[in-house]
């Protein structure tokens, strides 16, 4: 199973290892629908199960498969991409179809899914893509009770 990180995991990454100097996760934010937004470029080789590291949800967040979308630019293969988090790979969404260009809302499993620590976000295939297709995500999410 190969992985691939999106450029907004890479830079999420990175900063974490300066913890002090990022934003606290929900004591600082509220009220507002923030957005994780990432562009990957599909690499070549992919398999089923093969995951795709999208970037972190910060400890709170509360993520609104409604508001969120996956845009592909070009059809990327016959398979479907479903959105989760460590651990479970359909935590937030399933059967995303990229097999035709467009903007999509994400075809949620539950209304919403509240996190309680930071955790990152993961698509997962379930077939290969075409190489070197571009896909865009939107994860929405709030801060709330």
């Amino acid at each position: 199973m190969a992985e691939t990180q999106s450029v907004t995991y890479a830079a999420q990454l990175a900063a974490q290892n300066n913890a002090g100097k990022i934003i606290a996760d929900a004591a600082l934010i509220s009220g507002k629908i923030q957005n994780l937004q990432c562009k990957v470029t599909t690499p070549s080789g992919t398999a089923a199960s093969d995951t795709i590291l999208l970037g972190f949800l910060p400890a709170g967040a509360t993520v609104l498969p409604g508001a969120s979308s996956v845009c592909v630019t070009a059809a990327a293969g016959a398979g479907t991409i479903s959105i989760g988090v460590d651990g479970t790979a359909a935590a937030i969404a399933a059967g995303i179809d990229v097999s035709a260009a467009g903007t999509f809302q994400m075809a949620s499993i539950v209304p919403s899914y509240k996190n309680t620590e930071r955790q990152a976000v993961i698509a997962t295939l379930s077939a290969a893509v075409t190489a070197a297709k571009d896909i865009y995500f939107n994860i929405a999410y709030v801060f709330a009770e």
